[in-house]
């Protein structure tokens, strides 16, 4: 290919994947993902040196959802929260919801008693996380 060829067919590439994401912007309701608001959970410490103050601590955490209701994914929330943060790799959630899978999340630092996460069961998935400011 020469190198205007080679430029073009970049461009086409982009702009195909330009309307997929616009496509899928602009999907069906269900598709979307729910801010469920925050809930009270265990202490959870962050550090993000591009916010003052770089160390955060607190107990509010906030929850989202897709293709499940906010009063399901907050049930689940607030029970798997409650596993202590040991690290993304040996953190593990004992009971999920039957047919779930639920992995913990990262970025907090060692005083934290809670662990971020995500549960995903096809299309269906909620996570909670953290809520820094």
């Amino acid at each position: 290919m020469t190198g205007s060829s080679t430029t073009f067919c970049g461009a086409l590439a982009a702009a195909a994947l330009a309307l997929a994401v616009a496509a899928a912007a602009s999907g069906a309701p269900n598709s979307a993902h729910a801010s469920c608001g925050t809930f009270t959970g265990p202490v959870w410490t962050y550090v993000n040196p591009m916010v003052n103050p770089p160390n955060q601590k607190g107990t509010k955490w906030k929850l989202t959802a897709k293709g499940v209701s906010c009063s399901f994914a907050s049930t689940w929330a607030k029970k798997l929260v409650k596993t202590p943060f040991r690290g993304e790799a040996v953190t593990k959630f004992k009971t999920v919801p039957a047919g779930w899978t639920c992995l913990p999340g990262g970025g907090l630092t060692g005083g934290g008693k809670g662990t971020p996460g995500q549960c995903n069961q096809g299309k269906k998935m909620f996570y909670w996380a953290p809520a820094v400011s």
